[in-house]
């Protein structure tokens, strides 16, 4: 971000604070933590189901598999759009799909509080 910055006005957004080159780094290395996360939680998620966990495990299993299913899902899909964006639409045509591919980040945050409250027991 540091690198590549140039002083310009800024709209808040996801990518916003990333100019030039920086966003597409940015974005793919986002897309690669996520979906390794993605991977370690499924893989955590087979191992708690053979292994016959305590029902206490299993309830903080789901708990952490909450935030991944809406927090992290969120981010890896906001990126991808950013990503995909930049290989099928023209430069002046991208700021506004940024403002609604991140839509899935604030999505993903907001509904933590309201889902929590559900699962609760």
């Amino acid at each position: 971000m540091i690198a590549y910055w140039t002083p310009v006005k800024l709209v808040c957004g996801m990518p916003a604070p990333y100019h030039g080159d920086s966003i597409w780094l940015w974005s793919k290395v986002l897309n690669v933590v996520n979906g390794t996360s993605a991977i370690f939680y499924f893989i955590t998620w087979q191992t708690v189901k053979k292994r016959g966990a305590a029902h206490s495990s299993k309830r903080v299993f789901v708990s952490i598999a909450v935030v991944m299913a809406f927090e992290v899902s969120g981010w890896f899909i906001s990126s991808t759009l950013i990503n995909l964006s930049r290989i099928l639409m023209y430069s002046d045509k991208r700021p506004p799909f940024h403002y609604f591919a991140c839509l899935f980040v604030n999505f993903g945050i907001a509904v933590k509080t309201p889902v929590y409250y559900a699962i609760r027991s």
